[in-house]
């Protein structure tokens, strides 16, 4: 618009112009003032937020945490407020004064006595006298650690306390019946006669009668080595060649009318380890004889006490002769004293008494019954009985005795 164009009335002035310059000015300078007053205000509010919050808690009053500061001052004992992990928050000077704080701390005997009282709701009574010193209690120690009187009073004192505290009448009854049963292990076996039966690759099995060995069941290439009658609560002891002797009862034998089992399935045998003799431990049956005698295939023999072998043992065995490495035990029998011995080798026979082999104690070697080279081996022996042998071609030869 021109100088001297109408303006916003409809009439001409001279200083339209100027008129309107003057309003766009204005609207700046209330624009920055507005500006400005916004900046204060951000500045200003917090201050004046926190002011009425000072006033609000002045009419309010005192915090929690101040009356409680309050309280503590002012109270005429000791008092320590504490946290969970002892350390102290108030206390007042009367609780310094009695040593309750040390270094910010709880006493530990004023601890462990408020923790008892929360537990229990009884007051004690805690001393809160100075302390001894480190050497006093080294000392003390000492002398509890040298004379044993002086440590049983320290423990009557302990347990005459432990009465006082938790000395109430005992709640349950403890009574013992004088019929009560014990444990038989037997009275669960069925009680009968059985025969088992040993082949001599080492199966075994039970059965309850037997009228002919030779018509039992067997592997191929197998034969009966020994039929042993016994009742179903008697042991039976298995020797073997290791010089290890294996007990268990005749009910523990499978009952089978096939070929049985391998006896290494009731125990734990070492490779190469085989039965060569069993006995019944049945008193109808059982040999007299108390020793036994065991000879090796090179010549090696010993005597031992049947006994120690008569209860049930553990799949391990037990030792009853210590065999050297290569050799073997040939075989076991019953040994009386005054027997005859007949020992045969694959080419010289000894005839001796029983009584001149040792008896051991503790398993053990033994002593050379026979001398053999270092080719052959014994074969057998027999006691008080003829011995008959056949050689591979078929040769047979028998003892006189």
């Amino acid at each position: 618009m021109s100088r001297f164009g109408s303006t916003l009335l409809g009439c001409r002035s001279s200083s339209a112009y100027d008129f309107r310059v003057s309003v766009v000015s204005a609207l700046i300078v209330a624009g920055i003032f507005l500006v400005v007053g916004m900046v204060i205000g951000a500045v200003a509010s917090p201050r004046i937020r926190e002011r009425r919050q000072r006033a609000a808690a002045q009419q309010a009053g005192n915090t929690i945490s101040q009356m409680l500061q309050h309280i503590v001052a002012g109270a005429p004992l000791g008092v320590v407020v504490v946290d969970t992990h002892r350390d102290v928050v108030f206390m007042n000077d009367r609780a310094a004064q009695l040593g309750l704080v040390h270094d910010r701390l709880l006493d530990d005997r004023a601890w462990v006595a408020a923790q008892r009282t929360l537990m229990t709701g009884e007051s004690r009574e805690v001393d809160l006298s100075q302390r001894i010193s480190k050497k006093q209690e080294a000392k003390r120690l000492e002398g509890l650690l040298k004379s044993d009187a002086k440590r049983w009073a320290v423990v009557k004192d302990e347990l005459a306390d432990v009465v006082k505290q938790y000395g109430d009448k005992r709640k349950t009854k403890v009574s013992v019946s004088a019929d009560e049963p014990e444990f038989d292990p037997n009275a669960y076996i069925v009680d009968e006669d059985a025969n088992v039966i040993l082949t001599r690759d080492g199966w075994v099995k039970r059965v309850r009668e037997l009228k002919d060995a030779s018509s039992t069941r067997t592997r191929e290439g197998d034969t009966v080595m020994q039929v042993l009658a016994g009742n179903t609560k008697s042991p039976i002891t298995f020797l073997t060649n290791f010089g290890s002797a294996y007990v268990a009862k005749i009910v523990d034998i499978p009952a089978s009318t096939g070929y049985g089992d391998p006896v290494q399935k009731l125990f734990k045998f070492k490779d190469g380890e085989r039965v060569v003799s069993a006995v019944s431990m049945d008193a109808r049956v059982k040999p007299a004889e108390e020793n036994y005698l065991a000879i090796t295939k090179n010549g090696y023999g010993l005597r031992f006490a049947i006994a120690p072998h008569t209860e049930v043992s553990t799949r391990t065995g037990r030792r009853f002769a210590k065999v050297a490495e290569g050799d073997e035990i040939v075989d076991v029998k019953p040994a009386p004293d005054d027997g005859i011995l007949v020992v045969a080798s694959q080419t010289h026979t000894l005839v001796c008494d029983v009584s001149e082999v040792n008896i051991l104690a503790n398993p053990g070697r033994g002593v050379t019954v026979i001398k053999t080279d270092d080719d052959e081996n014994v074969v057998g022996f027999g006691v008080n009985e003829p011995l008959a042998l056949e050689s591979e071609k078929g040769r047979r030869w028998r003892s006189s005795r």
